[in-house]
């Protein structure tokens, strides 16, 4: 009986990593054919326009692109603050239910980037042409928007989870594309990440690196915001990250805690502001009142303009 149980047991070690080497047959589940290269607009309640585009992806991909903007600025000349969302791992481009509501109500330009990995469409994990991609978008939007002015000062990237982290990589990359980069709930050391995430997400990410941390090193590192520590100019990206103490994938202590402990020694004051609190992962991202919560602290909302959580602690004060 003790052989039987240590035979199980050695094939129970054995079998995740057999078929881990099989990743490069997983097919991509949230492969889409490429979209048509046309613009659609339509008028939304409370005064947002909505324009279905499209964008050509850093490989050659055509994926869509969602922007929502606010009808009443329409040929005013007034410039309006920008928010660009990258979704979590999986998402698309969509930037509806609550968010649809945002411009019109408060003068914002919303927009969404479908996305393209090296293999995958939605479980980009921080490709390097992905972030090339959101970088570059404030330029594609305005392109999408003639006559429509983007206040230069008030540009925002933002994502969580899996979009956080690019959001995140976006900011040190890229540190003059954008005014601030919210990370909510990011992974900062993608190798370290590998081995605790569910087997159907380690086949993408390994497909996305050809191969394991052990084997490709350099991939993870280039997909890890740790991998860009370091002091950035003055007028930088300010780093605006909100992680939770009971997330075991953000809080973990060698994610968020440590990528922060490295950064406060070489930013300069105002670089780096650090949201803390005790939700759930992805709570940022899911939860309407928990979103507000950033939005009304990055002055995308004015305060008491919706309903938002309270619990975090914001630091420095």
């Amino acid at each position: 009986m003790r052989r039987l149980l240590l035979l199980i047991a050695v094939v129970c070690l054995i079998a995740p990593t057999t078929a881990l080497a099989d990743w490069r047959a997983v097919a991509d589940p949230s492969a889409r054919p490429d979209v048509p290269a046309i613009t659609v607009s339509q008028d939304l309640p409370g005064g947002t326009v909505i324009l279905r585009s499209w964008y050509d992806t850093w490989n050659g991909h055509r994926r869509a692109l969602t922007i929502l903007y606010p009808k009443r600025l329409t040929g005013t000349g007034a410039p309006a603050p920008l928010v660009v969302a990258a979704h979590p791992a999986g998402g698309a481009s969509t930037c509806m239910d609550q968010m649809a509501t945002l411009p019109g109500r408060f003068s914002v330009v919303l927009a969404c980037l479908d996305g393209q990995g090296d293999f995958t469409r939605s479980f980009s994990y921080g490709s390097p042409g992905q972030i090339h991609d959101l970088a570059a978008a404030p330029d594609l939007i305005a392109s999408r928007l003639p006559g429509f002015k983007i206040d230069a000062r008030r540009m925002t990237i933002v994502g969580s989870s899996m979009g956080g982290t690019e959001a995140l990589l976006v900011g040190l990359r890229y540190p003059q594309a954008y005014r601030r980069a919210i990370a909510l709930d990011p992974v900062t050391d993608l190798g370290f990440r590998f081995n605790s995430l569910p087997y159907n997400r380690r086949y993408l990410l390994a497909a996305e690196c050809d191969g394991t941390p052990a084997d490709h090193a350099d991939c993870f590192a280039q997909r890890s915001p740790m991998t860009f520590v370091g002091a950035r100019p003055s007028g930088s990206t300010v780093l605006n990250v909100w992680y939770s103490t009971a997330d075991p994938v953000s809080g973990a202590s060698q994610q968020v805690p440590t990528f922060i402990a490295a950064e406060r020694g070489v930013l300069a004051r105002g670089q780096l502001e650090i949201r803390v609190g005790t939700w759930g992962h992805g709570a940022l991202w899911d939860r309407a009142d928990h979103r507000a919560a950033w939005l009304i602290d990055a002055g995308v909302v004015p305060a008491g303009e919706l309903p938002a959580v309270t619990g975090f602690k914001r630091w420095p004060s």
